[in-house]
């Protein structure tokens, strides 16, 4: 939660920055006279009171999980954890107003001679507040789940050299030995084990890791191709300094030149 929090902090001081001195310019070339020092103050009023309330929003989106609950029921809870945000947003940040221009200045805050227009108005803002917190949660937490089973992989294949992929909901093992070569397809990897073949959402260098980790000699031997280098039986050249591999099992596979150096060494 701590770098969520950091991350909507940043964004909102960015926005009270960049939204208060537009505000100035636009006033200064309407002729208008304006407090500067008032002026500073409605943005981060309402960025101090959207910070705070990050950690709710944080605890409702941990709860509500988009890829568990149905999309009916997440757009739901959603709405309503909205609304009560929006609302104590709103209610709380003129109540800070009112506290600053009591304490601060001769003339009272007012927040609007027309309420449901202006609140409206402001919950309108807070849209793009929620969904902010909501999305830097979410991609912060992908994120964190996504090392803590790498490094998990990392730790089975140097422990019990079996290599740990995963395919949309499914998880596949197998044993380093096992592995024969692999080639990248698009967001997915085509990997080649004896008498297998399984399709991993992953990509060449964090599989090429994974082996590493297993003591396998691996090598790159093309931009799209990895290769176990104990099933290569033999090389050719291919012209223009590229060569063709084949492996154990009658697999051919490129190696351009430029990894050559893989094969060779």
């Amino acid at each position: 939660m701590g770098r969520t929090m950091a991350i909507v902090a940043m964004f909102g001081a960015i926005f009270t920055i960049v939204d208060v001195l537009s505000r100035q310019t636009e006033l200064e070339r309407a002729g208008q006279d304006y407090n500067p020092v008032a002026i500073w103050i409605y943005d981060p009023t309402s960025i101090v009171v959207i910070v705070a309330l990050a950690p709710l929003v944080m605890m409702l989106a941990n709860r509500c999980r988009f890829a568990e609950t149905p999309l009916p029921l997440w757009l739901a809870i959603h709405a309503a954890g909205f609304l009560l945000f929006s609302t104590v947003h709103i209610l709380l940040m003129v109540w800070l107003r009112k506290l600053v221009f009591f304490l601060f200045f001769d003339v009272p805050y007012v927040f609007t001679n027309n309420l449901p227009r202006d609140f409206v108005y402001e919950m309108r803002k807070d849209v793009l507040s929620y969904a902010l917190i909501v999305l830097v949660f979410f991609l912060l937490r992908t994120y964190s789940e996504q090392r803590r089973e790498l490094e998990a992989a990392r730790a089975d294949a140097r422990e019990s050299q079996l290599i740990t992929l995963k395919c949309g909901g499914r998880t596949m093992r197998f044993a380093a030995d096992s592995f024969s070569h692999a080639e990248a397809a698009g967001n997915y990897v085509e990997v080649h084990t004896t008498g297998a073949t399984h399709f991993a959402r992953t990509t060449l260098a964090g599989l090429e890791e994974l082996l590493r980790d297993a003591g396998l000699p691996v090598a790159r031997v093309h931009r799209s191709w990895l290769v176990n280098r104990d099933r290569i039986e033999t090389s050719a050249p291919s012209g223009s300094g590229d060569m063709v591999l084949t492996l154990a099992g009658g697999a051919t596979l490129p190696c351009s030149r430029r990894y050559r150096n893989a094969i060779e060494a």
